[in-house]
């Protein structure tokens, strides 16, 4: 397909507000030139992750089997943990650099006109700033978690209110999500401030709230749910088998599969990741060219008449 015609495709599917469709598309259209870039930026970090929490797990095994071993495994149990969670966040970091600048890419560049190098250049230039914007922002969440905590704890003990103090909570949830992603997206594609950053994306959402709270559900909180799948299975397994024994579930039934369960859902959740990111950022330049006032209409009839061959 040319270049041009594929933009339009993509302009018109995010003109209808199909974002998510607009990310699913260009998953399936490119999915070596994906591969080449956001997979192998992060599909090494990302199995690296799960086999240290797959270390850090077996050695919590160990010590519910063996108590009195606890004084010599605890601190080398710590360091796992520590470890995981560092490099953890190192794969959520890359995976964010990779498919928010993959899109903003594409959006400059067209269909696979950049690589790797393209990526990791714009994470050198300005993609770091995402670290300490995390930080700020994860200390205003929690202050704003422990806010609604403390509210949602009122409301429940209110008669008639419990349920919807707990709806509540869960929106509320995937209203500060919304604006989170919202966030750091434009900290990254505009090359804004921290605090910029989060008055340009409440902006952006101001009357779209409902719209991301979409994005957001369809993309990542569905797909979550479904990664998680492959754990609740082996959960119940190891419960029924254990009762039906007659004996209590052993914490270290199926061990040996641990690892294979945990890379799916690390997979599937690896997915449900890039494709919440993509999403996102798809409605960012939606929201931006809205608030704007670009015309999707001209872009389109421009890319269009591009395409007429000269007589």
């Amino acid at each position: 397909m040319n270049p041009d015609t594929e933009k339009i495709e993509f302009y018109q599917l995010r003109d209808m507000g199909r974002v998510i469709s607009v990310a699913t598309h260009l998953i399936r259209k490119h999915t070596g030139h994906l591969f080449r870039t956001v997979g192998l930026m992060t599909i090494p970090l990302l199995l690296a992750s799960s086999t240290l929490y797959f270390l850090a797990t077996s050695k919590t095994l160990d010590l519910a089997q063996n108590p009195e071993s606890m004084g010599q495994t605890l601190p080398f149990l710590s360091f796992q943990y520590l470890f995981f969670i560092l490099i953890a966040f190192v794969t959520y970091l890359t995976s964010v650099w990779a498919t928010v600048y993959y899109m903003s890419l594409y959006e400059e560049r067209g269909p696979e006109n950049y690589d790797m190098s393209d990526i990791w250049s714009r994470v050198g230039k300005h993609g770091l700033m995402l670290i300490p914007a995390i930080i700020v922002y994860s200390i205003m969440l929690g202050l704003g978690a422990v806010l609604l905590s403390v509210i949602g704890g009122v409301l429940i003990l209110i008669p008639f209110l419990g349920v919807v103090a707990i709806i509540g909570l869960f929106f509320g949830m995937l209203f500060v999500l919304s604006l989170y992603q919202m966030t750091i997206t434009v900290l990254l594609v505009e090359k804004a401030s921290i605090f910029n950053a989060l008055s340009r994306a409440v902006t952006l959402l101001k009357g779209n709230w409902w719209k991301s709270v979409g994005v957001v559900f369809c993309s990542y909180v569905v797909v979550i749910a479904i990664a998680y799948v492959p754990t609740l299975g082996m959960t119940i397994y190891n419960v029924v088998s254990g009762l039906d024994a007659g004996v209590p579930p052993d914490p270290n039934r199926l061990r040996w599969i641990i690892l294979v369960v945990q890379n799916i859902m690390l997979v599937l959740s690896f997915a449900g990741g890039i494709l919440f990111h993509m999403s996102f950022t798809s409605l960012f330049y939606s929201l931006k060219e809205e608030k704007d006032r670009v015309s999707l209409t001209r872009r389109v009839q421009a890319l269009a008449a591009a395409d007429v061959p000269a007589e």
